[in-house]
């Protein structure tokens, strides 16, 4: 504690305020630094929580790719059948086909028969077997179109010729 030299009554007054003064400063710098332990602090636990949060993102990542991965198998596993029963009754509604062609042309040819006509080509023709469908080809990637050009501004000042009438 410091002594101020000044008259008699004011000796313990200043002495009191610098006291005052010394312990208020004390405070304050001790605030101060508790401020800044606690920043300090809270950076620290943010920067290990995003460590954490990036921990469970990357774990979440591929549990989801994981689960995607599987249900894509199934999809495909399920167009795959689709495809197949697909074919299966593309080719059986050919062989149908093929069948009822080749009964209607044995009754038209029975009927041209019966009616004494004789029979024409298209009655006497069988019925020729259905051709069988190409597989399924993968779609290819579509082609970008190429960036359109723009035209050159015009200069300014220049006006387009016109045409003038003639009387």
């Amino acid at each position: 504690m410091k002594t101020v030299k000044t008259t008699s009554g004011m000796t313990g007054i200043v002495d009191n305020i610098i006291a005052a003064h010394d312990v208020r400063m004390k405070a304050v710098n001790d605030l101060a630094q508790g401020t800044a332990d606690m920043l300090e602090r809270f950076q620290q636990e943010r920067a290990d929580a995003d460590i954490e949060d990036n921990k469970a993102r990357a774990e979440n990542e591929e549990a989801r790719m994981e689960g995607f991965g599987e249900m894509m198998a199934a999809i495909r596993g399920e167009v795959a059948d689709l495809s197949g029963q697909t074919q299966a009754m593309l080719t059986e509604y050919r062989a149908e086909n093929a069948q009822m062609a080749a009964e209607w042309a044995d009754m038209t040819t029975s009927l041209f028969a019966k009616a004494g006509r004789g029979t024409t080509a298209v009655a006497a023709k069988k019925a020729e077997p259905a051709k069988q469908p190409e597989p399924v080809k993968k779609a290819e990637p579509v082609k970008q179109p190429e960036p359109v050009k723009k035209a050159a501004p015009k200069k300014p000042g220049k006006k387009a010729k016109t045409a003038k009438k003639r009387s």
